[in-house]
């Protein structure tokens, strides 16, 4: 039946409770935010940590999708800016001696 939800039904009913609707919606995509995290930092270890990082703060930040764009493009900002957070990190951790 999740099949035929459209993205912005699943993530809304993600934040109505629903426990399985935030998991389809990964399932849809994550090949695509996959491609984008490694594509940013270049470093497949790195793109998993971002990419989970970016998973955890849509999961949990989900009721804050304003719907002004589609779920993919918040889908991948949210995947671009945690993949930047990692880079920016291992820089300053590089410079530290």
């Amino acid at each position: 039946m999740t099949e035929q939800r459209s993205d912005a039904d699943l993530l809304a009913a993600h934040v109505a409770g629903d426990g399985t609707a935030f998991e389809e919606l990964v399932r849809r995509h994550r090949d695509r935010l996959w491609s984008v995290a490694l594509r940013t930092t270049g470093d497949p270890e790195e793109a998993s940590d971002a990419l989970q990082d970016a998973l955890i703060s849509a999961y949990r930040r989900a009721d804050q999708f304003r719907g002004d764009s589609a779920v993919t493009t918040w889908l991948h900002r949210i995947v671009v800016n945690a993949s930047l957070d990692r880079l920016r990190r291992r820089s300053v951790r590089a410079a530290q001696p």
